[in-house]
């Protein structure tokens, strides 16, 4: 009896693989890719230094100042993402109400690269990731000033950054930076920049083979290199759709993401060689289901171009957020019914067939067996 309880087992399991096997071989003609999107930033950190016996060290506040006297002390900006423009404003607070603010002629060797708008001094350069401007060497207390004034007042630095990327400062006005409104940045300490700049996009291909063969893609992925995207930035790839087959078929889209606040706010644009097929956020209901994106004759190919767009007014919470996107592909006949892959010919089709029936067909006869 166990040795026939084994029997129907096996012959049970080996039907249940005979069906998966089917079912591989009526598979739907479907193929999908992925899409990583992730947003860069700009941050600085501000440190002052000084000059003490020909080495340079972390600035030490002096005491009893004297009018004329010139101190050691030097302010270091550095950027540690994505390439930014700078500017510093310098505010002076005194105990009592001094005669005169510290003027530009005060600072000891200010760089020429820093020019005086209105309440800031504006770096005419962008910073890359690491590299720093140092705002001035040293101050010279006014000579004008009293004993009491010298000893009594406090030098207030801040340092704010924008991106340079899609915007560019204009130094010949008197507000270089326009209506620009600074934000605390959102990243950490460990950002790299230039993880992921975009590369000329080679697109990628999705062939149906027809017959026995699938949909299928030359790559893994699409829309890559996507990483540190700023706003105002644009990208675009192409895909090229062919019909390899012999029979007219007819592409399906549709796209699965996360209902996050940095897929709502990029801009995605299809467009076929038919027209328009989708222009809004990538979040958007009307692309989670499938729809006709192309129509091709056999040995027939379209090319189907995918754009994106970050809005120049995303702002510092939407800093280092990643999401994916996987965009799925299927292929239906010109009735729009899913065609299915085969992945054997007619014959293995058949010889499947058999031997579930002769499985079925053996498992009933040991079952019966097991009876008597």
């Amino acid at each position: 009896m166990k040795g026939m309880r084994r029997l129907a087992a096996a012959a049970g399991l080996f039907l249940v693989l005979a069906a998966g096997g089917l079912a591989s071989m009526l598979a739907l003609q479907e193929e999908s890719l992925s899409s990583r999107f992730q947003t860069g930033g700009v941050d600085i950190c501000l440190e002052s230094k000084m000059k003490e016996n020909g080495r340079v060290k972390e600035f030490v506040q002096p005491r009893d100042l004297v009018p004329g006297q010139e101190i050691s002390m030097i302010p270091v900006i550095t950027s540690r993402a994505e390439d930014c423009y700078i500017r510093a404003q310098i505010e002076v607070t005194m105990d009592e109400e001094g005669p005169q603010p510290v003027k530009m002629q005060d600072f000891i060797g200010m760089n020429a690269a820093w020019i005086e708008q209105g309440a800031y001094y504006y770096y005419r350069y962008p910073l890359a990731q690491g590299q720093t401007a140092e705002l001035f060497q040293g101050l010279r207390v006014p000579a004008a000033w009293t004993d009491k004034e010298a000893s009594g007042f406090d030098l207030h630095i801040t340092a704010e950054a924008v991106q340079s990327q899609n915007w560019k400062a204009d130094f010949q006005k008197h507000n270089p930076w326009g209506s620009v409104e600074t934000e605390f940045s959102q990243i950490g300490e460990y950002y790299l920049a230039g993880r992921g700049k975009r590369t000329e996009n080679k697109g990628i291909s999705l062939v149906y083979q027809g017959g026995a063969k699938a949909l299928v893609s030359d790559a893994d992925s699409f829309m890559a290199h996507l990483s540190d995207l700023m706003p105002g930035d644009h990208y675009s790839d192409v895909m090229k759709l062919k019909n390899a087959g012999q029979e007219k078929v007819c592409i399906f889209f549709k796209a699965s993401t996360e209902e996050t606040k940095l897929l709502k706010q990029i801009q995605l644009r299809i467009e076929s060689e038919t027209g328009l097929f989708y222009q809004g956020p990538l979040t958007c209901e009307k692309l989670s289901d499938y729809r006709m994106l192309a129509e091709l004759e056999k040995k027939q190919a379209e090319k189907v171009k995918f754009s994106i767009h970050v809005p120049e007014t995303l702002t510092n919470p939407y800093q280092v957020l990643a999401d994916r996107v996987t965009w799925y592909f299927k292929v239906c006949d010109e009735d729009g019914n899913p065609i299915q892959a085969q992945t054997g010919d007619e014959r293995c089709f058949g010889l499947a067939i058999l031997i579930m029936a002769v499985s079925a067909a053996a498992g009933l006869l040991i079952i019966r067996r097991s009876r008597r």
